[in-house]
């Protein structure tokens, strides 16, 4: 047929059409090939002489047919060039895309033509819809809830590449280090979860993706790495859900025809693993976030528990201790040895001290276990807390050299809180700040600041708080002080106090503190 076209351009065309690195043919106004080159031919695996005579329409798909015969059309009715994508037959029965380019020509004779470049464009457009799957499936795992219907929605997204029929999710829960099964789907039987199990430890044993043939599935039976099937499938394709070389899971589908899973399909499979694993990671992450939270919880209510119920246990004999030392002392009254008398402030300082940290215990096993019921009323600060707090600190002061000042407004400040946590905040802060002052001052100063809220300042200056312990100031039963030869004593107690009561006063506590120049505690309410 190519040898119909004469003249002068017959051998540049000859050499175009043999030589083209595109598959060409040309094909007459009944549809019908009347040339085509090798490549042509290749691309659908036929000869060229078997496909020479036969209508364009037996290398098209059903439903590219109709498409393809108006474009057929159009070319012999004038259009000049026209460009398509079609889907098109195999011989050997699988169907691909090709780009095809048409134009009109005439022969020697005059007959109308047409001729046809086709491009291979599988590839692409495989690769454009594996982006569109992969873009599909990282938006999934983006939702904040991972279950069964976000595996369902990635198996179907994955069905538009791979036909996949049965798939499974196995997930080891690092928590209680048993394995989960968040989505199970099998064609053939419902699947038992043992089979599962010998799966995912065959995969983790492998420790990368994999593919079993039916030939390596009976000699995994035989070795009892895999289950006796019901119905043994021919072939397996197994992925591990890894972050950083640890396995959270895999993923496990199985074929029981003929079709065989390709390398192309398991390295798509990694690409979507990958995804999934980093959504497990970040689940097992936050679950293990609430696991310990929980478990702090629990040790902390039972840590109040015990304190509280020891503290009860310790203050029956300890009022006993006080009680009768009181009374001895009253009885032998005029008749004390100075070093009795002594012994007798002894037992009387060392009491009052272990009833002040019973005190603390208790109150901090309320607070920690809300426990602690407020009762709200309106108080003039100065004259109902402050002075009187003030008061029941200047002769431990005293005692210091220090000078101990409040500094308050003439005006009342009026506000509305629970009177018994708010002296006990500002009696452990002042303490403290008399406990820790060697010399110098302390001064309690009561003022509306410039947002119009009423703020305390409790100013030393004594001994200061390091940066290095700062943040830790407030933790129960913490000091920056460690150790059986700390120079102060105490439980840790006071200040975690503090930071509850004001919570329980919506109030806010602020600290400024300067290494051996002193402290400012701000206790502003709102």
């Amino acid at each position: 047929m190519i040898d119909s076209f004469k003249g002068e351009n017959f051998e540049l065309f000859k050499s175009i059409f043999n030589d083209a690195e595109n598959g060409i043919c040309i094909v007459d106004y009944d549809g019908k090939f009347v040339e085509l080159n090798n490549i042509f031919a290749d691309m659908f695996g036929y000869d060229k002489v078997e496909l020479i005579g036969k209508y364009y329409s037996e290398i098209l798909t059903e439903d590219s047919r109709e498409v393809v015969e108006t474009n057929h059309l159009k070319i012999f009715n004038g259009t000049n060039i026209l460009k398509a994508e079609e889907k098109v037959r195999h011989k050997n029965g699988t169907f691909f895309y090709v780009q095809t380019t048409n134009l009109r020509i005439n022969d020697e004779l005059g007959n109308k033509l047409r001729i046809t470049t086709a491009v291979d464009i599988s590839n692409r457009l495989r690769n454009e819809l594996v982006q569109s799957v992969l873009l599909k499936i990282s938006n999934l795992t983006n939702l904040n809830t991972i279950n069964e219907k976000l595996y369902a929605s990635i198996h179907q997204a994955l069905c538009q590449l791979i036909p996949i029929r049965n798939f499974a999710v196995c997930i080891k829960n690092k928590i209680t280090n048993r394995l989960e099964y968040p989505y199970i789907l099998n064609e053939m039987y419902k699947e038992d979860k043992t089979f599962i199990e010998a799966e995912h430890n065959y995969i983790t044993k492998n420790g990368k993706a994999l593919i079993l043939n039916e030939h390596n599935v009976k000699n995994l039976i035989g070795t009892n790495e895999l289950h006796a099937y019901k119905i043994k499938p021919k072939s397996i394709l197994g992925i591990p859900l890894a972050v950083q070389n640890e396995i959270l899971g895999s993923l496990i589908i199985k074929n029981y025809t003929e079709n065989k899973y390709t390398k192309q399909d398991l390295e798509l499979l990694e690409l979507v693993a990958g995804q999934v694993a980093r959504v497990i990671e970040r689940k097992n992450y936050e679950e293990e976030l609430v696991y310990a939270r929980i478990k702090a919880e629990e040790a902390v209510k039972i840590k109040s528990e015990f304190l509280a119920q020891i503290s009860h246990e310790i203050r029956t004999p300890l009022n006993s201790i006080l009680s009768f030392s009181s009374l001895i002392k009253s009885e032998l009254n005029g008749t004390l040895t100075p070093e009795l008398e002594e012994t007798f402030k002894y037992i009387e300082s060392g009491g009052n001290r272990l009833t002040r940290t019973i005190d603390l215990i208790l109150n901090a096993s309320k607070s920690q276990n809300n426990q602690y019921k407020i009762i709200l009323e309106e108080i003039d600060l100065t004259k109902d807390l402050l002075k009187p707090i003030a008061e029941e600190f200047r002769e431990p002061a005293a005692r210091k050299n220090l000078n101990l000042k409040l500094e308050a407004p003439e005006e009342k400040l009026r506000l509305v809180c629970d009177l018994y946590s708010v002296h006990q905040l500002f009696s452990n802060l002042i303490e403290n700040a008399v406990k820790y002052t060697r010399s110098g001052e302390v001064i309690i100063s009561a003022f509306i600041n410039e947002l119009g809220r009423i703020q305390i300042d409790v100013i030393d200056t004594g001994i200061g708080i390091s940066n290095e312990y700062l943040p830790k100031l407030f933790d129960p039963f913490s000091q920056e002080e460690q150790g059986y030869t700390r120079s102060y004593e105490g439980i840790g107690l006071g200040l975690s106090l503090v930071k509850s009561y004001a919570e329980l006063n919506s109030a806010e506590v602020k600290v400024k503190s300067e290494k051996n120049k002193g402290s400012v505690f701000s206790v502003i309410f709102n």
